[in-house]
């Protein structure tokens, strides 16, 4: 039997790291057999190459790839009927060759679920896009379900490729190669994060991502974690009401960071995907990055935003080999494990594919 090969992407701190730059481009260079996700609709994932933009909030950005075939939505997964109806018009020419197969118990958001989340959250800045509540409401098992199962027969174009546990774990192991998508960040995490109640409602770590996905734990024994980090770390932006007056905040961050603006990097501020909040951002946390070296454990990095670190992004420029040594050395500190020598395997110098840096490429033309 063939050695399975799985790979996983995740987000080291507060979201926005470019997990879908990333995503798309190993997905691309790699060619997994299948993929599989947990997402829900508050984040969105988004790849740019050869002058097209895709950003999924359901679907994983592997769509990308020809050679991807398998396309699974994971039980721990959080639908918006309507988000992944348009993804799958939108996208049709890059799933028409793929199966979409979609996890019975994955849970369906409503506009019930999302103006509970708008009028309750708003302290706390939310997305207000019902993830928290349909997983609540999930969890309840009250008289009315909201799983994918019941929307077997709505109509939609996804309703016919919602299938039981068995199709999907048969359809899942039967891949030798398998790219693993995780939504957020880290530090977002309900137990493991930054700062409770400025959080999502559930964990991002490798283990949580496997179970949303119903992976069994053996894969851990052939799974490399890829984890996306910023240079200059971001937050969601803080919530007002139509007087400007502040209502709301995405919460703290680590007493060895400080707030910064876009405009002191001399770059244009950047916006959320999905609710197009103006984002904070602030500089690097050494000891939030040991506390997620501990929980997540990478095998790589994938260092994005270099370009605000320096005018020349690159594996020599000076600003950059530094930051990949405190890397380094911030990985040791929290494991008492010496990282391999291409730990930083990736930098990410602006929005597109091609601004990926890969330092094994780098070291072939040294």
């Amino acid at each position: 039997m063939q050695q399975k090969r799985c790979w996983m992407i995740i987000d080291g701190q507060w979201g926005s790291t470019g997990k879908g730059l990333i995503a798309g481009y190993l997905a691309r260079k790699f060619k997994p057999q299948g993929a599989v996700c947990n997402f829900g609709p508050n984040a969105g994932h988004t790849f740019r190459y050869e002058g097209r933009t895709v950003m999924t909030r359901q679907l994983p950005t592997a769509i990308v790839s020809p050679d991807v075939k398998v396309i699974l939505i994971g039980p721990g997964a959080i639908i918006d009927p309507e988000v992944l109806d348009k993804e799958m018009v939108e996208f049709a020419d890059l799933l028409k060759d793929k199966n979409v197969f979609i996890h019975e118990r994955a849970a369906v958001t409503t506009r019930f679920h999302r103006e509970l989340e708008q009028e309750a959250l708003a302290h706390i800045s939310s997305t207000g896009k019902g993830t928290g509540a349909a997983m609540c409401q999930k969890i309840m098992r009250g008289a009315e379900s909201n799983i994918a199962r019941d929307y077997k027969d709505k109509g939609y174009k996804w309703s016919d490729r919602v299938c039981g546990h068995d199709m999907f774990m048969s359809v899942l192991l039967s891949l030798d190669t398998m790219q693993i998508e995780s939504a957020q960040g880290f530090e977002l995490g309900i137990n493991s994060g930054s700062h409770y109640p400025y959080c999502t409602g559930r964990d991002v770590t490798p283990a949580q991502v496997m179970a949303d996905c119903s992976i069994p734990h053996v894969y851990f024994n052939f799974l490399t974690t890829f984890c996306s980090l910023r240079t200059f770390p971001i937050r969601v932006g803080d919530q007002y009401d139509a007087e400007g007056k502040k209502v709301g905040t995405s919460g703290p961050v680590y007493q060895d960071q400080e707030e910064i603006t876009f405009e002191k990097l001399g770059v244009p501020d950047e916006r959320t995907t999905v609710t197009g909040k103006i984002r904070r951002i602030f500089t690097f946390s050494n000891y939030g990055t040991r506390r997620m070296f501990q929980s997540v454990r990478p095998g790589y990095i994938f260092l994005n935003f270099v370009n605000y670190l320096t005018k020349s992004p690159g594996f020599f420029d000076p600003a950059v080999s530094a930051f990949i040594m405190n890397l380094h050395k911030q990985y040791m500190l929290a494991t008492g494990v010496r990282p391999n020598q291409d730990f930083v395997r990736y930098i990410g110098c602006g929005p597109d594919e091609k601004d990926v840096l890969d330092a094994m490429d780098v070291r072939l033309k040294i």
